[in-house]
């Protein structure tokens, strides 16, 4: 079953009826009153159609992105990113809706990374009498490349 699975979903191409429920998504979007999302702003009845016919190659379509802002129409964003992929093949709806929540320009470049390796003396004690702070936690999150992102995870996976 795995197997077959697997090659069903690596079809970079959205089906027809993909492509049918995307369009009903967008009529949902366009028609509500009370949706003000990024993903209402920025896709577009000509994004729409160069889109929705797209796919990834685990099985990634513009449905699967815009899905939550269809159905949560008080979303502020909108969209989910069903695995890494999507933010090359669904860049031209994604990449404005990054910008625009994080109030970036066009010209706005990722930092580097600098995590002090090495250098424990890097950061300053913030309390150095244990006056004010009782703890702390510090998450790091990372998607493991070979494990689906959340929308795709399956008992399998």
């Amino acid at each position: 079953f795995t197997e077959i699975y697997k090659n069903y979903v690596n079809i970079p191409y959205a089906t027809r009826d993909t492509q049918r429920r995307c369009e009903e998504g967008f009529k949902v979007l366009q028609q509500s009153t009370q949706c003000n999302s990024l993903l209402k702003k920025y896709l577009t009845e000509g994004l729409l159609n160069e889109l929705k016919s797209q796919g990834t190659k685990t099985g990634g379509t513009l449905l699967h992105v815009i899905r939550s802002g269809v159905k949560n129409l008080d979303s502020i964003i909108g969209v989910y990113a069903p695995d890494p992929q999507s933010y090359k093949v669904f860049a031209k709806l994604l990449d404005p809706i990054i910008r625009d929540f994080h109030k970036l320009g066009p010209d706005a470049k990722h930092p580097g990374s600098d995590f002090a390796e090495g250098s424990i003396d890097y950061f300053e004690n913030l309390d150095p009498h244990q006056k004010y702070i009782l703890s702390t936690r510090i998450r790091c999150i990372r998607n493991i490349k070979v494990i689906h992102l959340l929308m795709f995870i399956a008992f399998y996976s």
